[in-house]
């Protein structure tokens, strides 16, 4: 059994509250999202946000970084006969799968972890923390979601440059066909045996 921060039982933490790791490393979890505090080098600390699972939106992020491989295999795109102004087309999209956060947002999240970290002991530590995971909650939330809604634009405008042909050949990609040896029986053998006697 896995705990709620994604360890074991003896790793077991709530998810609304901060974590002191090895290094003096920070970090806590909310709105599908992990934040990193990492003690600086005299000009603050390094705040990271991370999404708990990279794969959150699988089918839509394969089929992008399998789209993405016709602009750097060209002999995919030969095979798959992309042509010139097809190409052309598919590097205007942005083939983006990872979540990104705004530069504000990235501000924000520092300054409240500044903020957690300086607080005094007590009711203000625990208004600070609260503070800070509710805003990462937020931005970790609306950042997955903006990144899947830029997917699904990347495959709505993919679907309009690929033919169907394509764009199917496109999702099979990778998979392989299913073998048939006919009524589920092995092939034999053929022996010879001597004649009898």
């Amino acid at each position: 059994m896995r705990g709620r921060d994604g360890g074991g039982r003896g790793n077991f933490r709530p998810r609304d509250s901060m974590i002191r790791e090895n290094g003096g490393t920070l970090r806590t979890m909310a709105g599908g999202v992990r934040l990193f505090i990492r003690p600086g080098d005299g000009n603050g600390s390094e705040v990271i946000v991370r999404p708990i699972d990279d794969e959150f939106a699988p089918a839509q992020q394969q089929l992008l970084r399998k789209a993405r491989r016709l602009l750097l295999d060209n002999a995919l795109a030969r095979k798959m006969e992309i042509s010139t102004e097809q190409l052309g087309k598919l590097k205007l999209l942005n083939f983006e799968t990872a979540m990104r956060i705004s530069s504000a947002d990235q501000q924000r999240l520092q300054e409240l972890s500044r903020a957690w970290q300086q607080a005094a002991a007590g009711a203000a530590k625990t208004a600070a923390e609260a503070k800070l995971i509710e805003t990462l909650k937020t931005v970790g939330e609306s950042g997955i979601a903006a990144a899947k809604q830029s997917m699904l634009r990347d495959i709505a405008q993919l679907k309009g440059i690929l033919s169907a042909t394509q764009f199917q050949q496109l999702q099979e990609l990778g998979t392989k066909p299913a073998i048939k040896t006919g009524a589920g029986t092995r092939p034999t053998k053929a022996t010879t045996r001597p004649a009898a006697p």
